[in-house]
């Protein structure tokens, strides 16, 4: 698993990546942005004006009634304009923009997924992307939310406080200005630092996540084995080490932010400084007191929240990572700019010179060669290894060959969308992989829009009806995660069902009877024999009785095509392998 390679600090992407976002909604961010710039002057700089002159009337004599009430109302309107309808409305645009931009991220961290090659799948865990997606999409939230309900007001308070200290005692104005302004970059500069305890946070955290699901996903192996134990032992270990990331940041903010509650500690009693000597040198009446003060007092707390915002931005960074990282990364096998349309007329396959290998300097395939002719039912067989499943993913474009070309009917299959070139071959792979869904929803995989006629009429075929009928919701009846609720077999017969609905011109067959008993295997294979009619097959298969009645057998070995020829034309060849590997068959399966 390459975690540390998805997981390198890009904090400069994930903020491109975030702020990039509001290109969804850009008239949605100016409007929050803009109520909370009113929240700002209204609450924190135009309404303790109305208090200042309330208490300059009282402290001159010269307040009544009427002026009283009228300041009084003035104060409330300002606070019910800055602090209800304009946070309200606020809230109600964040709420449309924000799921806005968590549904479109979502449908992209999707498609990236389903674009991304079988061998990044094979590498990474499933567990870990699913956690790493949760954590950017709840990201985003957290993100918008800082910037609109903390550092927009944040920002419009300071301007606009130093605007008004400005005018009635402007050198502390600047002074007020200067503090904050340092104290803010220092902030920022020493909560900076915590970034990589962050960072560990989430790594430990996705490897725990990773690690608890696929326990969950491979249960049965656990129950079988009796490693229930064994396998908490393991997850607790990776739980500490989340938890020893955890205290190493909790110390550190704990640390750092006891400084800036000192530094906080400072202003509020250099603003009582000021407010006494502006007294005592006649500088100020109460009324410029109030406000230096409340002013103040109001910066600091304002101030105080950096930290925290600070802190939850590292988080976030550190959190949205490594999903940003893959959505960011180059995409191993990609579509042609000016793709050309799959027209198959014919069915041929031709591989030229083909070379590949799953590491760059080990090649399995060195100039491999091979035709199979419109309609040809071709088996492969060798040991485990050969190549057998790796020429079969080839041809699926599951992985890209080094040098040479594949042709289906003389078309590159390089120069054809991924999607057109699979749409016109049904696949059965070793493995029968079944959705959560319904067992009619997993048979019309292969055709969706399928009527239920038509997936009976399958089901039937691949010997999949008669069990699915007895079950309590027949064809509705979920058969859960990867398809854990049926027996191999039905599995692999429902995966037959699918493949036969697809109705595709190109079959390839990995194993699709290894997990069926003799009679059904049976039933299964007349199935088989009339999806293939008329069609081109690729069969591999370890169970020789399955591909004894192809037009042509190739034995494979160390990715080279050692024999070919049909089941009776090589075993009756002296001196054959694929004879001695009939003849060491027990119960029809290579020794």
């Amino acid at each position: 698993m390459e975690q540390e390679d998805i997981n390198k600090p890009t904090a400069k992407n994930v903020l491109k990546f975030l702020f990039g976002l509001s290109k969804l909604s850009p008239i949605g961010v100016a409007l929050m942005i803009l109520m909370q710039l009113l929240f700002a002057v209204l609450t924190t700089t135009i309404a303790p004006i109305f208090v200042s002159k309330l208490l300059a009337q009282i402290a001159h004599g010269s307040s009544n009634f009427h002026d009283s009430i009228t300041l009084l109302i003035g104060y409330i309107i300002t606070l019910i304009l800055g602090d209800v309808v304009s946070v309200r409305i606020t809230i109600a645009i964040a709420y449309k923009v924000e799921t806005k931009m968590q549904e479109i991220t979502s449908q992209n961290i999707l498609k990236n997924q389903t674009n991304k090659s079988y061998n990044f799948h094979a590498n990474h865990m499933s567990g870990g992307i699913v956690s790493d997606s949760n954590k950017l999409i709840s990201s985003i939230e957290r993100f918008w939310d800082n910037i609109i309900f903390t550092i927009t007001p944040i920002i419009g308070s300071v301007i606009a406080i130093t605007i008004a200290l400005s005018f009635i005692y402007w050198q502390y104005a600047m002074v007020l200005l200067f503090l904050s302004v340092s104290i803010s970059l220092l902030i920022i500069k020493l909560q900076s630092s915590i970034f990589k305890y962050s960072k560990d946070v989430a790594i430990k955290s996705s490897i725990g996540t990773a690690y608890f699901s696929d326990v969950i996903t491979n249960i049965s192996a656990v129950k079988a084995f009796a490693r229930e134990a064994y396998e908490l032992k393991a997850y607790k270990k990776k739980i500490n080490d989340w938890k020893k990331a955890s205290l190493k940041e909790m110390r550190s903010v704990v640390l750092i932010t006891g400084g800036f509650g000192a530094m906080m500690v400072i202003m509020n009693i250099s603003a009582f400084v000021a407010a006494i000597l502006a007294t005592k040198y006649k500088l100020a009446d109460i009324a410029t007191i109030y406000l230096v003060i409340n002013y103040t007092l109001n910066i600091v707390a304002q101030l105080w929240s950096i930290s925290q915002i600070t802190r939850n931005y590292i988080r976030i960074v550190g959190d949205a990572s490594p999903m940003v990282n893959m959505l960011n990364e180059v995409i191993e096998l990609n579509d042609p700019i000016k793709p050309q349309r799959l027209k198959i007329s014919r069915g041929e396959i031709r591989l030229n010179n083909v070379n590949f290998g799953y590491e760059r300097d080990n090649l399995l395939f060195a100039n491999l060669n091979l035709t199979i002719k419109p309609g040809e039912k071709i088996g492969l067989v060798g040991h485990s290894g050969s190549g057998k499943t790796t020429l079969t993913k080839l041809l699926l474009r599951f992985n890209d060959i080094t040098s040479g070309s594949i042709l289906i009917d003389n078309q590159d299959i390089t120069k054809i969308k991924q999607t057109d070139l699979r749409s016109k071959i049904a696949y059965v792979p070793q493995e029968s992989m079944l959705f959560h869904r319904s067992i009619s929803e997993n048979i019309a995989y292969g055709n969706i829009g399928a009527n239920k006629k038509t997936i009976k009429a399958v089901a039937r075929l691949a010997n999949a009806d008669d069990f699915i009928k007895i079950l309590p919701a027949g064809y509705n009846t979920l058969v859960g995660e990867r398809g854990i609720k049926l027996s191999g077999g039905q599995r692999q017969r429902i995966v037959i069902a699918r493949a036969l609905i697809k109705n595709a011109p190109i079959i390839i067959l990995d194993e699709a009877t290894s997990a069926l008993d003799s009679e059904s295997e049976v039933l299964i294979q007349n199935a088989l024999w009339k999806l293939m009619d008329n069609r081109t097959a690729l069969v591999v298969a370890h169970r020789l009785s399955t591909i004894q009645k192809m037009d042509r057998i190739l034995v494979m070995e160390n990715g080279k095509i050692i024999e070919e020829g049909s089941h009776k034309e090589l075993i009756n060849k002296t001196n054959s392998v694929y004879a001695r590997l009939w003849a060491h068959q027990t119960g029809g399966f290579i020794k």
